[in-house]
């Protein structure tokens, strides 16, 4: 991580393994502070309008996160002074944000490390120190990067279970209508049956009709 040649611009940290950057006061109004090398100018501008660009930012939790290619992320700093003569004497915040997948619970925590930092970062950007700039949001990038690779990871996960099920109850599937077409071909086959002989009932010789007849002729 270095910094480049400009001295009045914002620091860059370069090899950061996530974008970000950090915005807070600048002179009477605010502006970039720290950035990372190559810094979009839309996480920028999620920057410059947070809080209410946040509400749009989902959790990973949530599913609209898969289907979003990029999602930002704030957190704020309590107020520092500035602490510069050239700056106007008034505490500030300072906001951090970035790029990447996170939970409720790791946003938390990056907040937390964020703030216990933040002092040591204020002092560094103010002596323009960057390895006190660097030291101050290693940690905070850990956490962030680290969020982002195990959501990921877990991500990958389901898919390769949720393919490996729907092989299962394909190959399942198949091997039920092979089965049924097997079990179809070895059945015997029923040849026409004869045609049943109908009884004749009430049928006599005619003997015995002529039996009958003499037998009650009166």
């Amino acid at each position: 991580m270095t910094e480049t040649n400009k001295e009045k611009g914002g620091l860059v940290i370069q090899r950061s393994p996530i974008e970000f950057v950090v915005v807070g006061a600048k002179g009477w109004s605010d502006g970039v502070l720290v950035r990372s090398e190559g810094c979009p100018l839309d996480l920028v501008g999620f920057a410059a309008v947070y809080p209410s660009a946040s509400e749009d930012s989902p959790t990973a939790d949530n599913l609209v996160s898969w289907y979003r290619p990029r999602t930002m992320w704030a957190v704020e700093s309590y107020p520092i002074s500035p602490d510069s003569n050239d700056w106007e004497d008034r505490k500030s915040v300072m906001r951090f944000c970035w790029v990447g997948l996170c939970t409720k619970a790791d946003e938390k925590k990056i907040n937390s490390v964020f703030n216990q930092h933040a002092a040591d970062l204020r002092a560094g950007i103010t002596k323009r120190n960057m390895e006190r700039v660097e030291w101050s949001l290693a940690s905070v990038i850990f956490y962030c990067a680290a969020a982002h690779s195990r959501i990921k990871g877990r991500r990958r996960l389901l898919l390769i279970l949720a393919v490996v099920y729907c092989l299962l109850l394909c190959m399942t599937a198949g091997a039920w209508i092979l089965w049924e077409l097997a079990r179809a071909s070895r059945a015997p086959k029923s040849s026409p049956a004869s045609k049943p002989s109908v009884p004749v009932t009430g049928y006599s010789s005619s003997k015995e009709k002529r039996s009958h007849r003499s037998t009650y002729m009166p």
